[in-house]
């Protein structure tokens, strides 16, 4: 938790890391969206238990957990859908999807928001690009994918930790997540530590999770992560 409290009141930005030109690293600690600030946060978690210092270490750590397979190989390598970059982060040992542990239930819904909206996507308009993340969709759709729903989560509340990492699911058609932040528990509740386009910057939600998920009808629950 440590290291999602090194970023509080780093300012947000949008669209980071859609700079044009061929895909590359890109890190940018000065300002975060939601999506950015978990990773990096991730990133200084394993640093802080690894005891590495170098910023070598930092980028390697970074292009590991935000690319397939940690390569870099175009736009359509890096990891879009947050349902999709939980699933690598698993296999590559960063993370541990709990959500089914916790009373999850199966997510119904076909992922394919990118592909309905390319003009939202400017790398889109390279057809190659296009039919790789068809083919990324098309195999999100092929594994079960699991959240906890909002009316649920006060009964599973307490077996989520200071930490764990929150991803917030949306009734928007053919998207998986909306919104990422981390968990931070406040007088046994949980609250989420996020950046906040609203708020312009990172910090920790006045209200609780739940609170958070029942204030707008479009958050139907949550996924939740554990860093191993």
């Amino acid at each position: 938790m440590a290291a999602g409290l090194a970023f509080l009141d780093r300012p947000y930005a949008a669209y980071t890391l859609e700079q044009g030109g061929p895909e590359r690293l890109i890190i940018n600690l000065r300002e975060l969206d939601c999506f950015t600030f978990v990773e990096n946060a991730v990133v200084l978690q394993r640093l802080i238990s690894t005891g590495a210092t170098d910023f070598k270490d930092y980028a390697a750590i970074l292009q590991r957990l935000r690319y397939r397979k940690g390569i870099i190989a175009g736009y359509a390598s890096r990891l879009h859908y947050f349902s999709d970059w939980l699933s690598d982060a698993e296999e590559k040992g960063f993370v541990r999807n709990i959500t089914p542990d916790i009373g999850g239930e199966r997510l119904l819904k076909d992922i394919s928001y990118m592909t309905q909206h390319p003009d939202s996507y400017p790398e889109l308009k390279n057809k190659e690009t296009r039919l790789l993340i068809a083919e990324i969709e098309k195999r999100i759709n092929s594994q079960p994918l699991y959240f906890l729903p909002r009316e649920r989560l006060r009964s599973a509340e307490d077996r989520i930790k200071s930490g764990d990492l929150l991803a917030i699911t949306t009734d928007m058609e053919g998207m998986d997540v909306s919104h990422v932040g981390i968990a931070l528990r406040i007088r046994r509740r949980v609250h989420l530590l996020h950046a906040s386009i609203n708020a312009g910057k990172v910090l920790i939600s006045p209200e609780t999770l739940y609170g958070y998920l029942m204030k707008k009808k479009g958050r139907t629950g949550v996924m939740v992560a554990r860093s191993v």
